[in-house]
């Protein structure tokens, strides 16, 4: 048996809500939710003000096995942050480019602006490519919401696994379809699409 579920197995033998605990021990009700969660531990004082209250031994209420999994657990949200921030980045980043970036007529980047832009010239001259943009396109903002909502609800970081690979293969299709876009656009040049070049 787990800390968490130690902790609320002594609480409902009590018939103590997790306010009413919370208030015997002097914490805030949330504290109470997060450590029977599985999203925290108490410190050392909250620990050994629950052993008191519940007349039972530190060791019994939290043992070595709980200590390990919650530094695993610290690892695992700092890996799953990481991965979200980099899955809203490079998105982010890739549609920023995209509605800046096009191709001259010697094929070298530049900067420009709507309605001159890579996404632009797409929508405009290739039929095809402008689909697999769309579908792209829903791609990216899926990855950014699930991202923005791995950071926003502690509660999903629970489902570590879920988090990381869900991010990570965000991250991974977002970078390969940009790179898949991006190369097809400039194969696909349009003279009447790129400008002189001057000189």
């Amino acid at each position: 048996m787990q800390f968490q579920e130690k902790l609320k197995m002594l609480r409902q033998k009590k018939g103590l809500s997790q306010a009413a605990l919370a208030k015997n021990i002097y914490v805030s009700r949330s504290a109470i939710a997060k450590w029977e969660s599985g999203l925290g531990t108490p410190s050392a004082t909250n620990l050994q003000a629950l052993c008191t209250y519940f007349g039972v031994e530190e060791e019994w209420l939290m043992s070595r096995n709980d200590l390990k999994q919650q530094v695993e657990l610290t690892r695992s949200r700092s890996k799953i942050l990481i991965l979200a921030l980099l899955a809203i980045v490079v998105p982010a980043t890739g549609i920023l480019l995209g509605h800046c970036i096009t191709f001259t007529a010697r094929r070298s980047v530049s900067l420009y602006y709507p309605p001159l832009s890579l996404f632009g010239y797409i929508a405009a001259y290739h039929s095809a490519l402008y689909g697999f943009l769309c579908f792209s396109a829903l791609l990216w903002v899926g990855t950014i919401a699930f991202s923005v909502l791995t950071i926003a609800i502690r509660t999903l970081q629970i489902h570590t696994r879920l988090c990381l690979w869900g991010n990570a293969a965000g991250l991974a299709v977002c970078t390969i379809t940009f790179l898949i876009l991006f190369s097809l656009a400039a194969a696909a040049g349009d003279p009447v699409y790129t400008l002189p070049v001057q000189g």
